[in-house]
This record gives structure tokens, C-alpha cells and sequence, in this order.
């Protein structure tokens, strides 16, 4: 995606700080809408059924909750960027997946959560917990990848996103 703005430099040298507000409002309006877009397809991707086992990925959504679009560079003029990730202990291993023999949940965890999403109770929960752990730690985790391909699923709508308000700052540049 190259969305050229440096045409809007001669409004800018022409108009100084009112030129570059109107870009800045405009370019940062593009950054946001764009953030917001590719936030949108993360968390649709973590709501999708795993392919090949018809059950959700992320069963509890707490990793589907924490994915978010954080701004920043707020003043006017074209530095402003936007991160979008999920701030969460499992989130690098859900999008990259793990080698064996790293490090692996606690088995209190699995344990809880083999009650609480499977039904498990008491040894039954210890013992899928203990078969889980050594599993991870034997075969590592295998990746699910849901922000990268946000992005990719994304860049139409972006470039769109960008055109847009590139056009609605050259029109409100010219009316200046």
C-alpha cells in the first residue's frame, strides 16, 4: 500500500500551520480508521472455528477481549502510528505457536481450566492437566495466527480508508 502525500506538501508551504492541521486531522483520521480496521479483523479471527475441529480457538475470550488499537502521536503533522496487539501472557504463543521442550502452563491452570470449559472433575481435571502439560512440552504448540492475518485481510479496506481522506485533505486544502 503507498498512498503518496507528499503532493500536499506545496499546500503546506503555502498555508503553514493551517495546512498542516488539515493533513495531520486528515492523516491521523486515516491511521485510526485504519487501526480500528485491522483491530475488527483480529478479534473475527479469533472468533472462527480452529479449521479442521469445528470448536472456537480461543474458548474463554479473554484473548479475543484484550485485542486492542492503541494510538500514538497526537499532536498535528503526519507522526502518528497505531499498535494493535493483545497484552496478554498467551497471546505470542496462540499467534507463533511454541517448540517443545519450552515453557509450558501450569498445571493448576490446565487443571482449572479442564473444570471449568470440559466438565472435568477433580483427578480427572489433574490428570488431563499432567497429559496436557507433557504434551505441550513434547510437541510445543502448534500456531494460530490471527493478527498478521488482520492485517493481510485488511490492507483492501486500508488503502481505501487512505484514499479517502488523502482526497477529503486535498478538497478541504483547496477550500482553505
Amino acid at each position: 500500500m503507498i498512498i503518496d502525500w507528499s503532493d500536499l506538501e506545496g499546500y503546506v508551504d503555502k498555508l503553514d500551520a493551517r495546512g498542516e492541521g488539515v493533513i495531520g486531522h486528515h492523516f491521523h483520521r486515516a491511521v485510526d480508521s485504519a487501526g480500528i480496521e485491522i483491530q475488527r479483523a483480529a478479534i473475527a479471527n479469533l472468533a472462527r472455528s480452529s479449521a479442521g475441529r469445528g470448536k472456537q480457538f480461543n474458548r474463554t475470550g479473554k484473548l479475543r477481549q484484550a485485542v486492542a488499537a492503541g494510538v500514538e502521536g497526537r499532536g498535528q503533522g503526519l507522526g502518528r502510528q497505531v499498535s494493535i496487539g493483545a497484552p496478554i501472557s498467551y497471546a505470542a504463543p496462540v499467534e507463533f505457536g511454541s517448540s517443545y521442550g519450552s515453557k509450558v502452563p501450569p498445571r493448576s491452570r490446565l487443571a482449572l481450566w479442564a473444570k471449568r470449559k470440559l466438565g472435568k472433575s477433580g483427578r480427572d481435571a489433574e490428570v488431563w492437566a499432567y497429559h496436557m502439560q507433557e504434551r505441550v512440552r513434547r510437541q510445543g504448540i502448534k500456531p494460530h495466527p490471527f493478527m498478521f492475518p488482520a492485517l493481510d485481510d485488511s490492507m483492501e479496506t486500508i488503502d481505501r480508508i487512505f484514499a479517502h481522506e488523502h482526497s477529503a485533505a486535498v478538497a478541504a486544502l483547496a477550500a482553505l
